[in-house]
């Protein structure tokens, strides 16, 4: 070992990748030969850590005199922790052992029991009690439970899975580390004076379309789109994070403390569990909407009933003034992921009461149920089988805004002030698994350190004049974050993954329920434009799990035919066809098709604005992403709007997405277009298509054909949507 550090390790003829190779394939498979049968005491473990941070650090060109966490170098290097590798490998010999059959040798030893009597003392600890206490604090299988668990392969191999998380790690454009010599709330005051950042610098917006805002951006000219697939997801960079105390688990985790949060096996009787319809009339489908609630008897408590007929009222909401325990409600919009979504808070809110509420589809209700049988579900109507992730969010907004209402006039019946009652709710994603604090040293290092989703959300909930904040959020995780310069503690950008939404704020501002994508981006420029204070808390940070399988992203796109050709076949350049016209039809929502479509084909629908950010796309009052290599400008048609200053910009393109009365031809005549510039109009129907194009006037300035008429390529049953294109005169 000390020749490979002389030959390996200050050699600085070697680049890091290539020290890192060495680690990896030589240094670990020679430090740790044997680690499977090993017994890990204290002193053991210490060792083991000296020796692996000294390598490591050498490598990252540190010392111990730089006083840097080796939780950062680690992350920084993109190496797992040597003693994770280590539990695994023994924790996966021992389920080669249990399922080992008769007469191996190694299996006859490990279950032999010596009937020799032992000597005066405290025995030395037996491998297979190190092991079987190693399962039960790791993966929660208690001793009894072990032999039977670990006979079953695949089930062994999925609780292994827990000891880790595989987090996206891609780079988010300007973000900071901030400073802590900062206030830890922001003031309400700078806040107001400070711009909104228009472009979305998450990394999963990379690929999206740049949002216009008169500065250069990062990212536009030169940027390759990548190839489309269908069925194979553009592969995200990941680094293997160790789970801490606090993080949030999917529905293999079992352990005492959260035995009752989410009890394991088959779905509970159903009369453990009542079901209640909720209805309210929704102002924006101007119609009543009925949805349903699945309570189990131990969350009865955090709702209001009749005393007649045992009708659900309301759930139940806190006071502005009160200071126990967190107060807003959390909802996750989760599909697919009944066995993997990480809907266990119990460790991440350090067991605190809360009111967790899954939203879910019909047809997945039973799945959901069966595997968390004490959580609260909310069951969208079956019309939102097949709908997006816009969908739900709308949902969900529309019924904690209704709860609200009704909520401020039980209490105000009780003698409480309106305003006094709690109105935010927090809609959280079903990939987030750690959450963190960035502290500054006194030396000017970053200090990361896991912290509880609880002591996140009350020092959120503590900032001052919170009232008039529409939204709060954190930034997303990076392993490069420590390593960036310091900036702000807050930040008036785009929000996603982990919002806190004041639902009495965003009254009038709502989700687009159509969108399958980009429908954060979307709703943050809709409240941006209506004049409302977005605020990110740079402090903290967000891990996500990368979770390969469900989601909202994951349709895939094929003929309504089997016998048709393979879904894999399916181009872009077919998502859409000419009216009328006999060409393979799609079994895909009409809207995915467009979004789909608009994504890879925009840069022929819209060849001035390629790589042009100077003459972007002007969309009216919606967010569509048209491909990285295409600008979008939002604008606004509401009255008393907040948009962007267009004087002197002249747009390749105007994109008119279901536009509703709001826009009318004098509006759209205060803009400048380009000679030839392309006009891309969205209707519901043909007619009402025609009837947009009337009434804007969009003829006087605009030259059609009837060739440049299209529809998604959807049966006539499946409510098509159709665009027609046109050319500036």
């Amino acid at each position: 070992m000390r020749s490979m550090y002389r030959s390996v390790v200050v050699k600085k003829e070697l680049s890091q990748k290539a020290k890192l190779s060495i680690y990896l394939s030589i240094y670990i498979p020679t430090l740790t030969y044997g680690h499977e049968l090993w017994v890990m005491t204290e002193r053991v473990r210490s060792r083991i850590q000296a020796a692996e941070m000294s390598f490591l650090r050498r490598v990252a060109g540190r010392s111990l005199r730089d006083r840097v966490r080796s939780s950062v170098t680690r992350e920084e290097l993109g190496v797992e922790p040597l003693l994770l590798h280590i539990e695994r490998g023994q924790l996966r010999w021992l389920g080669h052992l249990f399922r080992m059959p008769p007469g191996h040798l190694p299996g006859e030893v490990f279950r032999a029991c010596p009937t020799r009597k032992r000597p005066r003392g405290r025995p030395r600890t037996r491998w297979r009690d190190y092991v079987s206490r190693l399962a039960w604090e790791r993966l929660g299988v208690p001793p009894e439970e072990l032999e039977e668990v670990s006979g079953e392969r695949k089930v062994w191999a999925s609780l292994l899975r827990l000891l880790e998380a595989h987090i996206s790690d891609d780079v988010t454009e300007g973000t900071n580390v901030p400073v802590s010599s900062s206030p830890p709330w922001p003031d309400l005051e700078e806040m107001q004076k400070m711009p909104f950042d228009l472009n979305p610098r998450d990394p999963k917006f990379k690929q999206c379309s740049t949002v216009y805002s008169g500065r250069n951006p990062l990212r536009l000219s030169g940027l390759k789109q990548e190839k489309y697939d269908e069925i194979h997801e553009r592969k995200r960079k990941t680094v293997s994070i160790r789970l801490s105390m606090f993080a949030a688990h999917n529905a293999f985790h079992h352990c005492e403390q959260c035995h009752h949060y989410s009890e394991p096996g088959p779905a509970r009787p159903l009369s453990d569990c009542t079901f209640h319809a909720f209805s309210f009339c929704s102002s924006m489908l101007g119609e009543e909407v009925q949805l349903h609630f699945i309570i189990p008897k131990n969350k009865e408590h955090h709702f209001v009933f009749s005393q007649q007929g045992h009708q659900l009222e309301s759930m139940r909401l806190p006071l502005l003034s009160d200071q126990d325990g967190v107060k807003s409600t959390i909802f996750t919009p989760t599909t697919g992921r009944q066995d993997l979504g990480l809907l266990n808070l119990h460790h991440a809110l350090e067991g605190a009461p809360h009111l967790h509420i899954l939203v879910v589809k019909q047809h997945e209700m039973a799945l959901y149920r069966k595997f968390w049988p004490n959580h609260v579900l909310l069951v969208l109507p079956s019309i939102f089988n097949n709908s997006g992730v816009g969908a739900a969010r709308f949902m969900i907004k529309e019924l904690s805004y209704h709860n609200l209402e009704l909520e401020r006039n039980r209490q105000e019946e009780q003698g409480v002030q309106r305003q006094d009652v709690w109105p935010f709710i927090l809609i959280m994603d079903d990939s987030c698994v750690l959450w963190n604090a960035h502290i500054q040293n006194r030396d000017g290092s970053v200090e990361v350190c896991n912290v509880s989703l609880k002591s996140v959300l009350l020092h959120m909930e503590a900032t001052p004049s919170l009232s008039h904040y529409t939204m709060c959020g954190l930034r997303k995780w990076s392993s490069k974050t420590s390593i960036l310069c310091l900036g702000p503690a807050f930040s008036r950008c785009h929000l996603h993954d982990f919002i806190l939404l004041n639902v009495d704020l965003t009254q009038n501002v709502q989700y687009d329920l159509n969108r399958y994508t980009c429908e954060e981006v979307d709703f943050n420029l809709r409240v941006n434009s209506s004049g409302l204070l977005l605020c990110r808390f740079n402090r903290f940070s967000i891990m996500k799990k990368h979770i390969p399988s469900g989601g909202h992203q994951h349709t895939l796109i094929k003929p309504k035919l089997t016998t048709l050709e393979s879904p894999s076949s399916v181009s872009s350049s077919q998502f859409v066809c000419a009216p009328d016209s006999v060409c393979p039809m799609l079994d895909v929502p009409a809207q995915l098709l467009l979004e789909r479509f608009l994504q890879h084909c925009s840069t022929h629908l819209f060849p001035h604005v390629l790589h042009s950010y100077t003459h972007p796309v002007l969309a009216i009052d919606t967010y569509l992403d048209l491909g990285p290599q295409l600008a979008v400008c939002y604008m606004s048609s509401r009255p008393h709007s907040v948009n962007l200053d267009h004087s002197g910009v002249v747009f390749g393109g105007l994109l008119l997405y279901l536009c509703d009365s709001f826009v009318v031809s004098g509006f759209l005549k205060k803009f400048r277009f380009l000679k030839g510039a392309t006009l891309c109009v969205v209707s519901q129907d043909r007619s009402s298509l025609r009837q947009t194009i009337v009434r804007l006037e969009l003829e006087d300035e605009w030259q059609f054909r009837l060739r440049d008429e299209f529809q998604t390529a959807n049966c006539s049953e499946d409510r098509p949507l159709y665009f027609l294109t046109g050319r500036h005169i």
